[in-house]
């Protein structure tokens, strides 16, 4: 039993969904876990009948993972193989899912190889460079500390700042190009029916928040003038 076989447990945040919204699809289970919840009644009334009628919830978890793991290959494929087609179920209802609560998303998510993706900064390219990066742990190593990925991003931030105009120039004049570039690709981007796709279900969904926001306030005004007519009629 790993980390990935913990039992997804939603919130109530997530549970509970706005009226009239679509329901979030369950999270799709792991093989041991659809082993585990059919074994589970059967180890119960075991347990029980062992030890007068009580069964602790760790020494049923305990035993389901035992036989999981005691479990020949050849079964285990048959829950593998249920996992499989619910890992395929959860896929296609979070994609209608999907659709549904932010279609907006969905669609940038459909034509994301379209979109031009705005350049690196001069300070991340710099950042980027593999010379500068093991310029950085090599000064590191020098200075007798470590040189993980959290030391190595301070050292190159003090390398950065350190550096001259000269030392910039070769990154920023990179960034004024590729964002000369973005610029002309946003432009073309801007004219294509999928970027105008895109703002009209942004704008649809926009005026359908705008519109959910305005019917909760006055649900809630009219609770609130309900609950002071009875206070009023109390005294």
């Amino acid at each position: 039993m790993t980390a990935s076989d913990v039992m997804p447990v939603e919130t109530p945040a997530v549970v509970a969904e706005a009226a009239g919204s679509p329901q979030k699809p369950k999270k799709a289970l792991s093989a041991y876990w659809i082993y585990s919840n059919e074994m589970r009644d059967e180890v119960i009334k075991a347990q029980k009948e062992a030890n007068g009628g009580k069964a602790k919830f760790g020494e049923v978890a305990k035993e389901i993972s035992a036989k999981w793991a005691a479990l020949p290959e050849a079964e285990k494929k048959a829950f593998e193989d249920k996992a499989a087609a619910d890992k395929q179920r959860f896929a296609s209802e979070l994609k209608v899912y999907m659709e549904a609560c932010d279609p907006a998303g969905t669609l940038r998510m459909k034509y994301q190889h379209l979109i031009p993706k705005k350049p690196l900064t001069a300070f991340v390219a710099f950042n980027q460079d593999p010379t500068n990066r093991e310029k950085a742990a090599e000064a590191l190593k020098a200075e007798g500390k470590e040189a993980g990925t959290k030391q190595v991003a301070t050292k190159l931030s003090e390398m950065w700042k350190a550096a001259s105009a000269e030392e910039k120039a070769p990154y920023e004049d990179q960034h004024r190009k590729e964002h000369a570039d973005f610029v002309e690709k946003q432009k073309a981007w801007q004219a294509t029916p999928e970027f105008a796709e895109i703002e009209k279900a942004e704008k649809a969904q926009e005026e359908k928040r705008k519109a959910a926001e305005a019917e909760q306030k006055t649900a809630e005004a009219k609770e609130k003038a309900e609950k002071e007519a009875k206070s009023g009629k109390k005294r």
